[in-house]
Formats: structure tokens, C-alpha cells, sequence
């Protein structure tokens, strides 16, 4: 049995990682300095996102 948070990992693995790009874009047009929940369901704020360049 997987645990949540594998499962969640793997919901956003899946086709690309398109998942956590469109929540990630989401995050980043609606909370634009990173208050709200930041590191929610492995969402960061742009500028806290380890390994990714910033746009």
C-alpha cells in the first residue's frame, strides 16, 4: 500500500510532470509572492523551487 504523499508524487510524475507545471502556474498567477501555503501538496513559490530556473 502506498502512502499519500507517494501518491501524490506520482500524480505529478505522470505525462511529463504537466500536473505540478499547471499547479505551479496556477500558484504563481494567484499568490505571486508565495504567502499563501507555501510548500502545500510540494507546490513552492517560484523563487523557493529547488532546481528550477525562474522565468
Amino acid at each position: 500500500m502506498a502512502s499519500h504523499v507517494e501518491q501524490i508524487v506520482e500524480t505529478y510524475r505522470f505525462n511529463g510532470r504537466i500536473q505540478r507545471t499547471f499547479a505551479e502556474r496556477i500558484k504563481d498567477a494567484l499568490d505571486p509572492m508565495g504567502i499563501l501555503n507555501p510548500g502545500k501538496s510540494g507546490i513552492w513559490p517560484e523563487r523557493r523551487r529547488p532546481n528550477r530556473p525562474l522565468r
